[in-house]
Parts: structure tokens; sequence; C-alpha cells
């Protein structure tokens, strides 16, 4: 696989400029990729993976990164596929491979140092480690923890997600803005 900006388009409808792209540069670039065997993967999201992000008339749109495998990588892995995301704050799309089926992994654990500054923490802390575990003495010690795990969950999740959420909303607006510019290359509100 290989995977990148190749700083060339292949075709001259990869390209929305008031300057016509050097014909010269694609005719090399195709002849390369049919050398080494490469094709682009099948791929969604942003037809246009970079802008220069200026205004009006100056603004240049390309499809500039790609994703190619050979035929070997085809024949094992068929399934792979690409997703082109919005651009966001960069000048380039983010490029998302997929090569398998998502495997379900649970969710890792993770201790938040903001947790410590919340009021309610030392409390919870001491109610959750004191409740009562029947069993053997290896048994009330691994499961102590475990219940201090599940408490600060809860308590994330009622304290401290909705940071997690206008931050996953603040991103989802920016790639909402993203998409959009994709189709309305020129709207200066977009812009």
């Amino acid at each position: 696989m290989v995977i990148g900006d190749f700083n060339v388009i292949r075709d001259v409808s990869e390209r929305i400029s008031s300057v016509l792209p050097n014909l010269d540069d694609i005719l090399a670039f195709n002849s390369c990729l049919f050398q080494c065997g490469l094709m682009d993967l099948p791929s969604s999201g942003c037809e246009y993976t970079w802008t220069n992000k200026q205004d009006g008339a100056d603004r240049v749109w390309s499809k500039l990164d790609r994703a190619m495998v050979n035929g070997s990588w085809q024949a094992s892995f068929s399934s792979t596929s690409v997703l082109f995301l919005p651009t966001g704050v960069s000048d380039h799309s983010p490029t998302l491979v997929s090569i398998l089926a998502d495997i379900f992994r649970p969710r890792r654990f993770s201790f938040l140092n903001c947790w410590i500054s919340m009021p309610d923490y030392h409390d919870l802390i001491q109610d959750s480690w004191a409740i009562p575990v029947i069993g053997s003495a290896i048994y009330k010690l691994l499961a102590r923890p475990k219940n201090v795990r599940t408490a600060l969950c809860a308590f994330h999740k009622s304290h401290t997600l909705s940071l997690s959420r206008r931050l996953t909303l603040a991103k989802n607006n920016l790639d909402s803005y993203s998409a959009l510019l994709q189709m309305h290359h020129t709207c200066p509100f977009l812009i």
C-alpha cells in the first residue's frame, strides 16, 4: 500500500482552479503508477483532498492525496477501502483506510486528573472502596478497585461527559461546513 500526498493529480477533472494543470506531470504520474502496478483504492468522502484555502477565484481544489495498492494487496485484502474526511483546520483531508472489518474491543479505562479537583471525588472513592464484598481475601482485594472503576465511570458520565459532547459537536460542525465547502467551493459564507 502506498498512501499520502502526491502533489499531482491523475486527471484534469481532479482539480478546480483558474489555472490549467500541467499535462506532462499528469502523464508522468499515470505512467509511474502503471509501471508500479498501483491502483486507487475504492474511496468515499471528500472528492478533493486539498485546498489552498485562498479567497475567491484564487482558491484551488485538488485530489492530491491517495491510497493505492498493487494486485497482490488487492488479492489478499479485497475489502480495503479509504475514506477522505473533511479538511477541518488543515489544508489536506485526513485519510482513513479500513483494511478489515471492525473488531469489538472493550473500552479501556483512563483516569482523568480533573476528577481529583471535583467536589465529590474523595467521597466517591471512599464510598465505592467501602462497598461490602463477600468472598476470599484475594477476591475482595480485586473487587474493590473494580468497584472504584465502576463508580468513576458513572461519575465521569454525570460530571465530565458534557465537555466531550461539546467537543464532538464542535468537530461535527467543522466537518459539516468542510463537507459543504467541498460542494460549494466559492461560497463566501462557508469559506
